[in-house]
């Protein structure tokens, strides 16, 4: 299958950070990037807007691939021990390679995948044109359930953050993506207060997960 154009930058930012210092939270391309600083930088440079900033967060996106379909572009998750959940992620650049920010002490560079045996997780395909045509629905719709845990706890500040992180559903190249407030319509409708001071949200979404199935349904419909 060809590259996209924006899974072919995806892979010159990654590329282009060979050498650069491993460093705890960087996000520079130059100066310093830790493991999920590399993806979440190279794809920001790319033009990708829908990755998240830390591993665990990026494992939760994105459609679920096996290791032997892997393609270039495909983030490789991996668990090593003293970390919560997907503590590492590196990404497959094709023939059985990876390039990865792997810890202090070792610059970025590519490696044979099989430095990670015994310990992965699993793979995410980000990257329309590398296979994902498929909506993110589940991701997407959890995003949004984030969004309403917020507001039912009255955190403001939380909400607004969840808000933010509601990105597009991943689409094939030829169909629309959507601001975060564009997908927040009209699924859902902005928190209000009642006179009881209880905030006020569609029927269909009154528990976090009452109103999944129906916006499940509703998404699917809409593509």
């Amino acid at each position: 299958m060809a590259m996209s154009k924006r899974q072919a930058a995806f892979l010159r930012q990654l590329m282009s950070a060979r050498g650069t210092p491993y460093q705890w939270g960087g996000t520079n391309l130059r100066s310093g990037v830790d493991c999920s600083g590399l993806v979440y930088t190279a794809a920001r440079n790319a033009g990708i807007r829908n990755v998240p900033r830390t591993s665990q967060e990026q494992f939760n996106v994105g459609h679920p691939v096996g290791i032997h379909q892997l393609r270039p572009g495909d983030l490789v998750f991996s668990h090593w021990g003293n970390e919560v959940g997907a503590g590492h992620v590196s990404i497959y650049v094709g023939n059985g390679k990876i390039i990865e920010a792997a810890s202090a002490g070792q610059p970025v560079s590519v490696k044979s995948i099989s430095v990670l045996d015994g310990h992965i997780l699993g793979a995410r395909r980000l990257l329309p044109g590398a296979g994902n045509t498929v909506p993110n629905v589940r991701g997407f719709a959890q995003q949004q359930i984030n969004y309403y845990q917020q507001n039912r706890g009255r955190n403001v500040a939380a909400a607004q953050a969840a808000l933010a992180n509601v990105h597009p559903i991943q689409l094939a190249p030829s169909m629309p993506l959507q601001t975060p407030q564009q997908a927040l319509q009209p699924i859902t409708q902005p928190a209000q207060q009642t006179l009881t001071g209880t905030p006020a949200f569609p029927s269909s979404l009154s528990t976090p997960t009452s109103g999944l199935q129906s916006l499940h349904d509703r998404l699917l419909k809409a593509v």
